[in-house]
């Protein structure tokens, strides 16, 4: 996909405009089930398939548009590093030499399942020395870190739980599926299989 751009702007900046959209959607749709989301294996698949080019703008316009929905606090840094940092996995993850469908199969699956705890870990530790007030700003706190990380890691688990399942069971099953059909239709668009 290093060519991407040169060889087609307006379908580049459609391709990136729908697969934000599509996240976005996908997210808020979801957004009444706790802690069970499609951002992280569309996000998945768009850097395995398409690659940097347009994984990490996707994941930066999906990060902005949540700012619609929510209010400016922590999270935002949570998700600009997360979000970033599943994109580039999957896209180094995509250039990697498979033996067979399982093999890869398996190493997302594991690879997502690492990155879900991760950021339950993450959200935890940031929230627990960072903290933001719309009149004070962000304050830096670290009284009894520990302590805090733990009840308010604790206090999440049964969500976090859920995140890790979900995030399993997709990945097990919806990868491969959503990776061939995105492989077919940049073939079909660019006449690519490879990026």
């Amino acid at each position: 996909m290093s060519n991407l751009r040169a060889k087609n702007t307006a379908l580049y900046i459609a391709i990136i405009a729908m697969f934000s959209a599509v996240i976005t959607g996908g997210k808020q749709a979801l957004a009444i089930i706790p802690n069970v989301e499609v951002v992280t294996i569309l996000l998945a698949v768009y850097g395995f398939v398409w690659g940097f080019s347009v994984a990490l703008p996707v994941a930066t316009i999906f990060v902005l548009l949540q700012l619609i929905f929510f209010p400016f606090s922590t999270w935002v840094f949570q998700y600009l590093i997360h979000w970033h940092l599943v994109a580039i996995t999957f896209c180094v993850l995509g250039k990697l030499n498979y033996k067979n469908d399982t093999k890869m199969v398996l190493t997302v699956t594991v690879t997502a399942v690492i990155l879900t705890i991760l950021f339950g870990v993450m959200t935890s530790a940031m929230d627990t020395f960072l903290s933001y007030s719309g009149g004070v700003g962000f304050k830096v706190v670290f009284d009894d870190f520990w302590y805090r990380f733990a009840v308010l890691y604790a206090r999440g688990i049964v969500f976090f739980a859920i995140h890790v399942a979900s995030n399993l069971l997709m990945f097990a099953v919806a990868f491969l599926p959503l990776v061939k059909l995105n492989q077919k239709a940049k073939l079909k668009l660019f006449g690519e299989t490879a990026h």
